[in-house]
């Protein structure tokens, strides 16, 4: 979906003449990310395939990466708030009216990085440890024990 957003991105670039792309967005009803200007988004790009329209492979190898590193301004795990859409234009118009920018307000690598690993942790946590962990812990006396002496050994004031 990057390479799609991006693509789109680079032909509004191309056919209004602009200096850079619009910041352009990948969503689904979870997550959006959001991307900074590209002053030449054909450097992450397949155009061949961009103008066939065959998206995923518009993406060159290891652009998303590039872009990541570069590009990467905001993401949220609820897209559809007021207040995150106001945010996102607020920075499209600061970008755009060149009172900052691009390399001061993405954010950097580490924050992406760091997001992916907590949705993954989060998912894994979510569809299978919690009813595994307290099933267990309902059905064994010595296991419960034995986590909430490590609980209190790592600092926890409250047992499980």
């Amino acid at each position: 979906m990057v390479g799609q957003a991006l693509s789109h991105a680079a032909l509004i670039k191309e056919k209004y003449n602009l200096p850079a792309t619009p910041l352009f967005a990948t969503t689904n009803p979870g997550v959006i990310v959001v991307f900074s200007p590209v002053e030449d988004p054909w450097q992450y790009l397949n155009r061949e395939a961009v103008e066939e329209g065959v998206y995923e492979r518009a993406l060159e190898p290891d652009a998303y990466v590039r872009l990541i590193h570069k590009h990467y301004l905001l993401d949220d795990k609820r897209p559809a708030r007021e207040e995150l859409l106001q945010r996102i234009l607020d920075r499209a118009a600061e970008l755009w009216q060149r009172k900052v920018l691009p390399g001061e307000v993405c954010r950097p690598v580490g924050d992406w990085l760091i997001g992916k690993l907590r949705y993954f942790v989060g998912l894994l946590s979510t569809h299978f440890v919690e009813d595994t962990l307290r099933r267990k812990l309902e059905e064994d006396t010595k296991f419960a024990a034995d986590l909430n002496a490590l609980a209190i050994k790592a600092g926890y004031k409250k047992p499980i």
